[in-house]
């Protein structure tokens, strides 16, 4: 039986492309598709002292830099512009952070002109209430917005974002990046990072942003992430949090969890954007191994062409009344192409299952919603998955005929690849 496992305590550090849980004692990994770029360096500058001093360094760095942080100090904001395969990595035990200066628009980091090959490992980034009304590609942590005319290689790895409580109430997302057609603008990843109430304004916002946003781009891998509201900080009812919204040619997210975050707004944990304001990049996303966990909505498509294909998932709600009136696996228009199998969907009496546009479902498990929305397919099953430990986040069936429920007999909601057992879930660190 597959078992998956967060972490708790220190998290190794290991490469892109893999992710690793603790099972009995060992440690296995989830087989990852890897990322077909990279950003290469050839040296190494080591960085310290804090304040403006890695501005400094980024300023004077040539091509192939490495930027190593040797201290845990408090850094100013950044801006990136002609870099070219710049990388600015934390050192082995070093947590050094960024705060954004309050105010809309203001960044961690700013993604300026002229770039190609930026890899950012190991920084804490932290919101200081700075989401707007208006302008909403201008606002993430890490951020580049829509004027910037090409970009080429990110890297995102082993990160924290965070809204602090005292400005919750206007939190930007930790990451925002927006191009325009997706054909200047690619090779994103996002791996191994843990986004704590980003996004979370409790303001009314134009454009339906989440804690991780890319839009316009080509080539995007979202990989291994925790999107999580955190209730001391800002409560479920006045919390408008997205989790992972994306618009682009192709994107690819896997192995993440979006945890309570919120009821106040549109609340999508994962959604395939339509909306302009993230570019015109119309194209197909595949969700796997992806769960929303008390969520009230699941997994949305709102795009006008192109496709999204959610396997492998989980939609669990155990607190009644979040999914009420809500459709957990939503299509909004025709003739976007959304197909949802080998998933489990289950729910606390409330929510409909599924769009009765769904184009095509099978091989899922719904259980205790309120209506099925679609009729539901030969292959579905509505039985209790009974998820192995909700407590510590473990979603995978442990019910029999699940286990060999899936499309080839895979068990729904868990992945075996033909070498054998392999894990279904594994994420970053828990939220407190």
């Amino acid at each position: 039986m597959a078992r998956a496992f967060m972490f708790r305590g220190t998290v190794p550090r290991h490469g892109i492309g893999s992710s690793i849980a603790i099972i009995a004692g060992g440690y296995r990994d989830d087989t990852m598709i890897p990322i077909t770029f990279s950003v290469p360096f050839t040296g190494t500058t080591n960085v310290s002292g804090g304040g403006g001093s890695l501005q400094t360094a980024i300023n004077a760095a040539i091509a192939g830099t490495r930027l190593l942080i040797m201290d845990s100090l408090a850094y100013s904001p950044v801006t990136f512009t002609s870099v070219t395969d710049l990388t600015v990595e934390a050192d082995a035990g070093q947590t050094p952070s960024i705060t954004a200066a309050a105010g809309a628009g203001n960044h961690c980091a700013t993604i300026s002109t002229g770039n190609s090959g930026i890899a950012l490992r190991g920084f804490s980034f932290i919101g200081s209430g700075n989401a707007g009304s208006g302008n909403q590609t201008n606002d993430g942590l890490v951020n580049m917005n829509n004027t910037i005319p090409s970009f080429d290689r990110l890297i995102v790895e082993n990160c924290t974002f965070s809204e602090p409580a005292a400005t919750a109430a206007s939190g930007a997302p930790g990451i925002q990046l927006v191009g325009t057609n997706g054909l200047s603008h690619t090779n994103v990843s996002v791996h191994h990072c843990t986004f704590k109430n980003n996004s979370a304004s409790a303001t009314a916002q134009l454009a339906g942003y989440g804690a991780c946003t890319i839009g316009g781009f080509n080539i995007v891998f979202v990989q291994n992430n925790l999107i999580l509201r955190q209730n001391a900080v800002i409560t479920r009812a006045a919390s408008s949090m997205r989790g992972v919204v994306m618009k682009n040619l192709d994107t690819l997210v896997e192995d993440v969890l979006c945890e309570d975050i919120g009821t106040a707004g549109s609340n999508e944990a994962f959604k395939h954007n339509d909306e302009l304001i993230f570019g015109t990049a119309n194209g197909n996303s595949s969700w796997r191994n992806c769960v929303a966990f008390n969520c009230k909505r699941g997994y949305r498509a709102t795009l006008t062409s192109g496709g999204m294909k959610v396997s492998h998932s989980v939609f669990y709600n155990n607190v009644a009344g979040i999914a009420a009136g809500q459709i957990i696996m939503r299509r909004d228009n025709v003739p976007s192409l959304f197909v949802v199998e080998d998933d489990v969907i289950q729910s606390a009496g409330d929510g409909t299952a599924f769009s009765g546009t769904v184009v095509t479902e099978n091989n899922n498990d719904v259980f205790n919603v309120a209506a099925p929305g679609k009729v539901l397919d030969p292959s579905d099953f509505t039985l209790d998955s009974l998820p192995f430990d909700v407590a510590n986040r473990i979603f995978f069936t442990t019910n029999p005929p699940l286990q060999t429920g899936g499309s080839l007999g895979r068990p729904i909601g868990v992945r075996y690849s033909v070498a054998g057992e392999k894990i279904f879930w594994v994420g970053t660190p828990l939220g407190t």
